[in-house]
């Protein structure tokens, strides 16, 4: 199967997407609407769930801003697995996704991964069962290009940060393990406090592929994870790709994502400085 989308008439509308990750900071007009969430937690050797997803970290309501932009009518899943320390147990992330597949969702964003291999086999089990199920998993490459999971399996559609800008532009490379390249430069997102940040990297690109996947499935419900990847190849740009640098490393556990620090430019120029200027002197 492989049909062309018009991403600009599909807004996701009746897609649940579940976002594993630091939670949602719903103090957001753009995040308002959650459906559904959970926290998990471990102590003392076991995971413990409460209801309490709020985030204070931002990364995760940095990914979720990410999606909404895409796709503004899709059903937000919010599962927190970490908070500012971006720390998580294996098994923890284990049970998130497990519960991600009991709530029937259609997409499962994790802007995460591991290159440790004593994780691989069990993460392998649990992504296996959701594509059985129907779900799309899709999941960030580490940064440096080493090989990761879950992004590497290939039941799961890997995201690597590229040089890209628009809506909907993304790369597909049909049969590498890191098919799909979405923009992963700097780029403004939602956090945590209800404040803005600038980010940069993966974890931030996966969620660009995420929402392209929300709008493929309104567009196409029954589709199967074969049938989205030629979808996927059909609609993809056919730009160069250039990599991007980056020293920041996604592993399980997790570090602070990359941010842009207003603190660090050492020098600008803005000319002519006037009111229309006030929009771009608020980094």
């Amino acid at each position: 199967m492989k049909y062309k989308c018009n991403f600009h008439d599909l807004s996701g509308e009746g897609v649940k997407v579940a976002i594993i990750d630091s939670g949602i900071d719903r103090s957001h007009e753009m995040l308002q609407h959650v459906t559904a969430g959970i926290c998990f937690e471990f102590s003392e050797g076991q995971v413990l769930t409460s209801e309490d997803y709020r985030d204070s970290s931002g990364h995760g309501t940095a990914v979720a801003s990410i999606i909404k932009k895409k796709a503004p009518d899709t059903e937000l899943y919010a599962i927190k697995i970490f908070d500012q320390s971006l720390i998580v147990e294996q098994k923890i992330l284990l049970e998130s996704i497990r519960w991600a597949i009991d709530q029937n969702v259609d997409v499962i964003n994790l802007s995460l991964g591991t290159t440790d291999v004593q994780v691989k086999q069990a993460l392998l089990n649990i992504c296996k069962v959701a594509t059985k199920k129907g779900i799309a998993i899709v999941a960030a490459e580490y940064n440096s290009g080493q090989e990761s999971y879950p992004a590497y399996f290939s039941n799961v559609i890997g995201v690597k940060a590229g040089d890209l800008k628009g809506r909907y532009n993304y790369l597909f490379c049909a049969g590498e393990s890191i098919e799909c390249i979405a923009p992963g430069t700097t780029q403004r997102v939602l956090w945590a406090g209800g404040r803005e940040h600038i980010v940069e990297g993966s974890s931030f690109a996966a969620p660009h592929i995420t929402g392209i996947i929300a709008l493929i499935r309104q567009a196409f419900p029954k589709a199967n994870l074969d049938e989205i990847r030629n979808i996927l190849e059909v609609n993809a740009s056919r730009e160069v790709y250039q990599k991007i640098p980056s020293e920041r490393r996604i592993h399980l556990p997790l570090p602070m994502p990359q941010t842009f620090d207003p603190n660090k430019i050492k020098r600008a120029a803005i000319y002519p400085y006037n009111k229309e200027m006030h929009s771009l002197m608020r980094f």
